[in-house]
């Protein structure tokens, strides 16, 4: 490919991405979560899926818990906290394809095509340009059409105390309201001390996005705890 074009194409997808993000707090949804315990040779341990409401209001984001499921039982949870809450967490690393470019610190370079679903995607690896602290190494799916990502991979570059690896998948697609968002995502995480080891999986589905109150007043109140 030409290294202009391959450019102008990385530029895009930053451009698109930051509209996603700057969406997403005009976007109410529903996230379905379900965390497993990886076992020894891969086995399946016990595992709980929560089904939350998100939502947007005065430039904050809440959380309310719907259910929270035992799947080991099939049954929900006897109490369940279905209060408001404040989701006020914030991701420490830096992501690729930000748009401050100057600042990201990544290095892209073109890997292929590679067919996503029904889509045929630019394949772009990306990796830490210098220091690996707070950054990711791993591979975007692009459509070539549009630049928006069809799908992420992300390894975390950084060695970090009592983690062993920390992977994470990130699928996009149409949602509800006709937009491209986030739609499912896939956590892997191991590490520990010693004999004390644990690998985890979290798995994560975004549906029923709709616009939010706060898109129509950036005033309006937090969400209230009533049914």
């Amino acid at each position: 490919r030409d290294e202009n074009e391959f450019r102008r194409l990385i530029e895009k997808v930053r451009g698109n991405l930051y509209e996603m993000e700057q969406r997403e707090w005009t976007l109410d949804h529903t996230v379905q979560t379900v965390v497993r315990e990886i076992r020894p040779k891969g086995k399946e341990g016990p595992a709980e899926k929560t089904i939350e409401r998100v939502t947007y209001r005065g430039g904050k984001k809440y959380r309310q818990t719907i259910d929270w499921i035992d799947l080991a039982i099939g049954e929900s949870k006897k109490r369940i906290d279905k209060s408001v809450r404040l989701d006020d967490k914030r991701i420490e690393e830096t992501f690729p394809f930000r748009t401050d470019s100057a600042s990201e610190g990544y290095r892209y370079s073109f890997a292929g095509v590679e067919q996503i679903g029904a889509v045929w995607c630019i394949k772009i690896n990306f990796e830490p340009a210098n220091s690996p602290v707070r950054r990711f190494r791993g591979e975007a799916w692009i459509d070539p059409t549009s630049a928006l990502p069809v799908r992420v991979f992300c390894l975390l570059a950084e060695k970090k105390p009592f983690l062993d690896q920390l992977s994470m998948l990130l699928d996009y697609g149409r949602v509800e309201t006709g937009d491209w968002q986030l739609v499912h995502s896939v956590i892997d995480g191991s590490g520990g001390f010693a004999m004390l080891q644990k690998h985890y999986r979290t798995e994560v589905e975004l549906s029923a996005y709709a616009p939010s109150r706060a898109s129509e007043d950036s005033s309006a109140s937090p969400p209230t705890n009533d049914p």
